[in-house]
């Protein structure tokens, strides 16, 4: 986690406006020298290929490709398509806006929470695909701390909502259930013990609309309980002490007709605070 923090600070500095020439040798070093500390320790992995491209899409972003500035052996031997998976992308107007070209406020607006299921499992691909889409939520400096441990088989859902008191008339015809949850590891002082639900909540609202864009009915299932419960569930499942339980979700096929409650929301006013 540590190393993606440093990665992100050199792809903030790159895809600034206006980045000072030469910007970030020193934070580049540092990359370096920990990746290769890291390479020993863990081996060649996702996490030191992605401080390679950084490293190689930095020194290609400096002034005259980079001349003058050293490249570990790492660096030298990506290919280009290894490079681009990390540093910066240019993007125009154009492709920027086509991206945004469909209707978001009715699909965000008549989103629901459905309590109302036909039973049947939901595939696994779309699981997998869906937990794919929400990866790209924000989180603090790109560290990625949010976790989706799911199921879509019957006994393992029915056994993880006995632990949650708010799935009573339903959960037992959810197609899928997530326990999502935030690798605390990722956060390294005081200032940081809220961020952990904070990356959490957006990555569990990213798998809901990801569902919903797939055609399923979505729930979100809090976990307000107490330090023992939390307990049963990671013994049961296997959740590390590290992964803090932010909450869980259940999805699923819906009927050729359901209800929904209807749940209004106060006025905009209320929501809309502005700033003098």
């Amino acid at each position: 986690m540590h190393l993606l923090r440093l990665t992100h600070s050199l792809e903030k500095g790159m895809a600034l406006p206006s980045p000072t020439p030469g910007f970030g040798k020193a934070k580049a070093n540092n990359i370096r020298n920990q990746a290769a500390w890291y390479k020993d320790l863990h081996g060649d992995d996702e996490v030191y290929r992605l401080c390679m491209a950084t490293l190689a899409s930095h020194r290609a972003f400096q002034p005259n490709g980079g001349t003058g500035t050293n490249a570990g052996a790492g660096e030298d031997q990506l290919d280009p398509a290894a490079q681009a998976l990390a540093g910066y992308v240019d993007v125009t107007r154009e492709e920027f806006l086509s991206r945004a070209n469909f209707d978001f406020r009715s699909f965000a607006l008549e989103r629901s929470s459905v309590r109302n299921f036909t039973g049947e499992a939901i595939s696994e691909s779309d699981l997998i695909d869906s937990i794919h889409i929400a990866r790209k939520s924000p989180s603090v400096c790109n560290r990625a701390s949010a976790r989706a441990y799911f199921s879509n088989d019957r006994t393992v859902i029915d056994r993880a909502l006995a632990r949650q008191s708010g799935n009573r008339g339903f959960g037992d015809l959810a197609g899928a259930l997530f326990i999502v949850t935030s690798d605390m590891r990722a956060f390294y002082k005081s200032g940081e013990r809220n961020q952990g639900w904070v990356d959490g909540g957006l990555f569990a609202m990213s798998l809901n609309y990801a569902l919903h864009s797939k055609g399923y009915g979505v729930c979100m299932l809090n976990w307000s309980m107490d330090a023992l419960d939390d307990h049963a569930l990671r013994s049961e499942f296997g959740i590390p002490a590290e992964h803090a339980v932010v909450m869980m979700m259940v999805a699923g096929h819906v009927p050729d007709s359901f209800r929904v409650t209807v749940s209004p929301h106060r006025s905009t006013d209320e929501f809309a605070i502005r700033l003098n």
